[in-house]
This record gives C-alpha cells, sequence and structure tokens, in this order.
C-alpha cells in the first residue's frame, strides 16, 4: 500500500509547488503593475484625504504583503503648520484581512533618508482635498455624498525603524542629522490615540542653525529610550503630551551659541546669557517630571551673563540638576572660574552698549 501512495503523494506535492510558484508569479505581475500605475496612489489618498496625501515615484512588492517604495513624498498639515516628509526607500508589511474591518494595519516600517519640512500654512495654499481633485472625483463621490455615514480608518504601526541620513526645515531651525530610531509606534485615528512603547534613538547631530542662519550645535550625540503611554492626541497640544512620556537620555554637544538658553533666562530670570562650550546632559523624565539624577552642565571658556546694567565675562560653567534633597526644584547656577566685571553703558545709537570694566575676580 506505502508503495502505492508515495506516486500519488509526490504527484500532489509536485502540483502544490506548480500552484504556488503560478500564483506567486501572478501575483507579482498583477501588484507590481498596479502598484506602479496612478489609480493605486488614487485610492490611498482617499483614505484620510483632509489629513495626507502620499506619493511615490516607484513601488514593488516582492512577496505577499511586503511593500517597498522609492523617493516617497507624505505631505499633511497641523492646525496652522503644513508639512512634508521626503523619504529616499521605504519599506512596511501590510495586513490586507484588516482593510476589510476599515483598518490599515502596517509592521516592519523601515524608512532611510528623510528630510522634513514644517512650516506655517499659508493662506494661499490649496487645501489636500484639491490635490488630484479631478482624479479622485471617481473615487471619492459616492462616499462625498454620505459623509457622515463614513466611517473612521483605524491606524495602526508597530516596529517603526529609521536611519540614514536626515535633514529638518522648520521656520526656527534647520538641521543635519544621522542615525536611527526604532519604536513601537501605535496610532489609532477611529479614537485619535497615540502611544509608543520600547523607544529607542541614537542620533549624531552633525549640525543645527537657528532662523538666523547661525550654527547652534555642532557633533552632538543623543542617545535615548522612551516611551509614551496611549493619549488622546488631537486634544493636547505638544506641552500636553509630557504627563504621559517616560524618558531616559543622554545628550553631548559642542554648543557654537547659547541662544536656546539665553531666551528662556531672559524671559523667566532677566538675564542675558552668550558664550559656547561643551554640553553633556543627562534626562530622566516619568510622568512629565524631572526625576533626581537629571543634570544639563555646559563648560563654556567664553561666556557672558548679562542682568541690568552690569555684566561678568570669563571661563565658566552653567549647572542645572535635579538633587534627591529636593526633587520637586530644577536648581540652577552660573559659576566662573575667572571673570572681568563690566557696566554697561548706552551709545548715541539705538542698541548700542558702551562696557566699562568695574574688577576682574
Amino acid at each position: 500500500m506505502s508503495t502505492q501512495k508515495s506516486p500519488n503523494f509526490t504527484k500532489w506535492l509536485k502540483r502544490i509547488i506548480v500552484i504556488l510558484i503560478f500564483l506567486e508569479i501572478v501575483y507579482l505581475t498583477l501588484f507590481n503593475i498596479f502598484l506602479n500605475t496612478s489609480d493605486a496612489q488614487k485610492r490611498i489618498n482617499t483614505i484620510e484625504p483632509d489629513k495626507f496625501q502620499i506619493q511615490w515615484e516607484s513601488a514593488w512588492t516582492p512577496y505577499p504583503f511586503r511593500i517597498h517604495a522609492k523617493n516617497l513624498t507624505i505631505k499633511g498639515n497641523s492646525g496652522s503648520k503644513e508639512w512634508q516628509a521626503d523619504v529616499h526607500t521605504a519599506s512596511a508589511t501590510l495586513s490586507l484581512p484588516s482593510l476589510m474591518r476599515h483598518e490599515v494595519k502596517v509592521c516592519n516600517v523601515k524608512l532611510k533618508d528623510i528630510t522634513y519640512t514644517r512650516q506655517a500654512a499659508t493662506s494661499a495654499a490649496a487645501p489636500l482635498t484639491a490635490i488630484n481633485n479631478e482624479d479622485n472625483n471617481s473615487l471619492t463621490g459616492a462616499v462625498e455624498g454620505d459623509e457622515k455615514k463614513k466611517s473612521p480608518w483605524d491606524f495602526v504601526l508597530s516596529g517603526v525603524k529609521i536611519c540614514g541620513h536626515h535633514t529638518l526645515k522648520s521656520s526656527r531651525l534647520a538641521g543635519v542629522l544621522e542615525g536611527k530610531i526604532d519604536t513601537d509606534l501605535e496610532i489609532n485615528t477611529k479614537n485619535g490615540l497615540l502611544s509608543v512603547g520600547d523607544g529607542k534613538i541614537s542620533i549624531t547631530i552633525n549640525t543645527l542653525k537657528n532662523d538666523k542662519d547661525q550654527e547652534i550645535v555642532k557633533e552632538g550625540k543623543i542617545e535615548s529610550r522612551f516611551t509614551i503611554s496611549p493619549v488622546a492626541f488631537k486634544e493636547k497640544r505638544r506641552g500636553e503630551l509630557l504627563p504621559y512620556l517616560a524618558l531616559d537620555a543622554a545628550i553631548t554637544a559642542q554648543m557654537k551659541n547659547l541662544d536656546i538658553f539665553d531666551t528662556h533666562l531672559k524671559k523667566s530670570r532677566g538675564i542675558g546669557l552668550s558664550g559656547k562650550g561643551a554640553l553633556k546632559c543627562a534626562i530622566h523624565l516619568k510622568n512629565g517630571k524631572l526625576l533626581p539624577g537629571s543634570r544639563l552642565q555646559i563648560d563654556a571658556d567664553k561666556l557672558s551673563a548679562a542682568k541690568r546694567d552690569y555684566m561678568l565675562r570669563g571661563d565658566g560653567k552653567i549647572i542645572a540638576s535635579v538633587t534627591q534633597k529636593h526633587p520637586e526644584t530644577l536648581e540652577g547656577k552660573i559659576l566662573f572660574a575667572n571673570f572681568q566685571a563690566y557696566r554697561l553703558g548706552t551709545e548715541h545709537a539705538p542698541g548700542d552698549k558702551t562696557e566699562t570694566m568695574l574688577f576682574r575676580g
């Protein structure tokens, strides 16, 4: 009996293999053609047309549910801001069964070489829904006619990895970075919840400039682990997300100017700060509160601190820390190893200051 079953088993096994190969060829042919047609982009852009638009130069799928794209562009808006992310290469695994439940589940997302820009929305700018509006009419006409019955899509992302060379541009900052971010990100547009689990950041800041094209940071390094508890991000502003954030970070950098600290100290203490030096920082954050052990120190060889009509200039340190003795207080101090004290006066030209040395220390 076994000798009779063996040939049949081999025959059926060959048939199954041939069928699987045939299905793979059909899948590769149909889906790779579809991904490189304009219709694929139109259909995706009808999911949340008011929130974002996606375009890509080319895309392909090597096996079922895995998709790769080249020169991917994502445009969106958030309140009064417009943003755009240009990604050199991207890949992700898509769950097709979830689409039947009006869900988009994406996992094992990998993004490489990102250019991110963010700016104030211009009044003359066309809304996102106007992009490819004529092409989308045939796909969205029936849905737009019954907008109230349209159920929102549920987006779930996990296993997001970002690596490579990145560029950041905004109205206040511009920078060049490289490194990687690895995290489990979940966004649910149905209930507006966002969460991050087991986030890891390892980033090198090559350069960071302010809106005056002045270099702020050079040769910076950020190593961090973080999580964000589920939060209704649509109802929160950036500052209101802090109570949901847990973070441990180590930061080192060469500060080319101290504008970031100068702005804060002028508002809170009336102290003007300028100079440059080496930054070393450890941050421990839980539920939006700094924990003991958090410490920032800048060793500056050219440091100036001014208050009202007086100024100190010399080699010094800026230290801010949270200690076990005073866990609820962020203690700050400016220490000088050697300094010169000046009295500031006003010249005839607006904004000009004279410096009269008083003593050395």
